[in-house]
């Protein structure tokens, strides 16, 4: 892996994909995403190795095709000097690179990047046996996605979760009915998605967090207290989280151990995972999200009226008992 520190400021114009107003030939921090061509071998095998003490220690046992893109990414640093490859994480489907643009290219970004691909689709052809070489399907599959780094503490943020990619990786393997989007998941009649664990559903003890503008600060931590005994005896704090006090309960009661039942206002994306700590609350079996049937790209923006909603729906959460829950089925692959 190749090791890099930036200097500079990492506040740039924010983009999630190609960006028609960025300007991408100048200077620029991006994590790029190339996802492996189907017929292509998988890049590497993770497995774990347990070492006493930890509770996943992930191996990675790159295969040709994972050897050749490290090649190529090593060639690709050398032979662009206003590049500067800072981090990059082979995984067995997917391909995580962290560049820095140090100067204004000469060409455009995506001029840059189909070379890049072209370059590891070169390497990898050149492992396979003479049969093979006639037929050179790419690496990588025809798109990418990019990350821009838009604000400070960003950077550190990527490079930590392409650190972590093998062991989330390990994970989602042992643990996938911990990782299964679903839908179908009925509650008085509509449908929902839910991600993480659908047993928090069938949880006897079942509280909903809600504090008002108007509580006070003895009413507040009297809830609170009520929400503590609740999770110390395994129930489930249920909630949209919404108000920066809420949220506090929310944190807290996942740092202690405690399973939470989170209501999005959003429905969830294609490829939808957790971000951050709430990976492993999910893993942990301590977390699961119930939103819309429905996803919208669109900034949802909060109101009282679909505040009122979204803990209306926590209040059904709660009253939930195991008999009530109609249908869990698993989102069909697409």
């Amino acid at each position: 892996m190749i090791m890099g520190v930036f200097q500079g400021k990492d506040v740039i114009p924010r983009s999630d994909r190609r960006a028609t107003w960025h300007d991408y030939q100048g200077r620029g921090l991006y994590m790029l995403t190339f996802r492996k061509n189907g017929p292509v071998e998988d890049f590497c095998a993770i497995t774990d190795n347990p070492v006493r003490g930890q509770r996943l220690n992930p191996q990675i046992r790159l295969s040709e095709s994972g050897e050749a893109l490290t090649r190529a990414i090593l060639r690709f640093g050398h032979e662009n000097p206003a590049l500067q490859v800072l981090r990059y994480m082979v995984m067995p489907d997917h391909l995580h690179l962290l560049l820095f643009v140090r100067e204004r290219l000469k060409e455009p970004f995506g001029s840059m990047v189909a070379r890049f691909k072209g370059g590891c689709s070169r390497e990898y052809w050149a492992t396979l046996p003479e049969e093979e070489q006639a037929v050179r399907i790419p690496v990588f599959s025809r798109n990418y996605h990019d990350r821009i780094v838009t604000r400070r503490g960003q950077l550190q943020a990527l490079i930590d979760y392409i650190r972590d990619n093998p062991r989330r990786y390990l994970l989602k393997k042992l643990l996938p009915e911990m990782f299964v989007r679903k839908n179908r998941l009925v509650i008085n009649g509509k449908a929902y998605m839910a991600f993480g664990n659908p047993l928090l559903l069938r949880e006897p003890e079942k509280e909903m967090v809600l504090v008002r503008s108007h509580f006070t600060p003895e009413e507040v931590e009297a809830l609170k207290e009520r929400w503590r005994r609740c999770s110390r005896n395994g129930g489930v704090l249920v909630s949209p989280f919404i108000s920066p006090r809420e949220r506090a309960v929310m944190r807290e009661t996942l740092e202690s151990g405690g399973k939470i039942i989170e209501i999005l206002d959003n429905g969830l994306p294609e490829r939808f995972k957790p971000a951050g700590k709430a990976f492993d609350y999910c893993a942990n079996g301590q977390l699961l999200y119930i939103a819309p049937a429905e996803y919208s790209s669109r900034r949802i923006q909060m109101t009282r009226a679909l505040a009122w909603r979204l803990n209306a729906l926590a209040a059904e959460v709660c009253a939930l008992d195991a008999s009530s829950l109609l249908s869990l089925n698993p989102l069909p692959r697409q």
